[in-house]
């Protein structure tokens, strides 16, 4: 928190006092560490993510809550795990799964109801786990996972390279689907890079990800 100004810590401060005084409810953090704690928190994160653009448009999130409860007994039952969810009075607003071994704080998967997005509860969620990292059990190094993200950048005082590897058979179908990823990928650079010089990319991602969400999951 020290690389942020003055200016910027009051203003997460006052981030969380503005839901707290337009809702009416008080906001808190809940940690799940324990066997007992993880259908619960599962069946809340599952609901969000139903919500979420990423379940829309990328067909991703949590698709499989079994199993995803079965995985994260396995890490209650050996004191690795550590969730989160972040209430507003008796809704949970946002998640954030984690783990935590060895001195190193793991965080794969976090997501947040989109009806709160104008309070920015993702921000909120990481700025009150940051703090509950320091109060409880404090690892040395909080990971926060592969790939860009708006608050990894933010909050994020280090950065390293990190690649997935596959590796397959010389055969014509995986040199066709190797093309195939390397031509979307450049295509994806190349319109990323036009909409950056036109300004235009915030607003274009901003709207895909709306528009994939649809009108009965963004009502509150």
């Amino acid at each position: 928190m020290q690389k942020f100004s003055a200016k910027t810590r009051s203003n997460l401060r006052r981030s969380v006092r503005k839901l707290q005084k337009d809702t009416g409810a008080e906001v808190r953090l809940s940690r799940i560490t324990s066997p007992e704690q993880v259908d619960h928190f599962v069946n809340f994160a599952f609901e969000i993510s139903k919500k979420t653009y990423q379940w829309h448009l990328l067909g991703s999130g949590l698709r499989s809550p079994e199993v995803l409860k079965r995985n994260l007994r396995f890490l209650a039952e050996r004191q690795w795990l550590r969730c989160y969810l972040l209430w507003c009075g008796k809704e949970v607003c946002a998640f954030m799964i984690c783990h935590q071994r060895n001195g190193v704080c793991h965080s794969p998967a976090i997501g947040y109801d989109p009806q709160w997005e104008q309070y920015s509860v993702g921000t909120i969620q990481q700025l009150l786990v940051i703090e509950d990292l320091f109060s409880y059990d404090r690892p040395a190094i909080f990971d926060f996972g592969t790939g860009a993200g708006a608050q990894k950048e933010f909050f994020g005082n280090t950065h390293y390279l990190d690649t997935d590897v596959y590796l397959l058979r010389r055969r014509a179908y995986a040199r066709l689907a190797c093309s195939v990823h390397r031509a979307s990928n450049n295509l994806t650079r190349y319109t990323s890079r036009l909409f950056d010089r036109l300004h235009l990319k915030k607003h274009v991602k901003k709207f895909i990800r709306k528009a994939s969400v649809p009108i009965r999951s963004r009502e509150k």
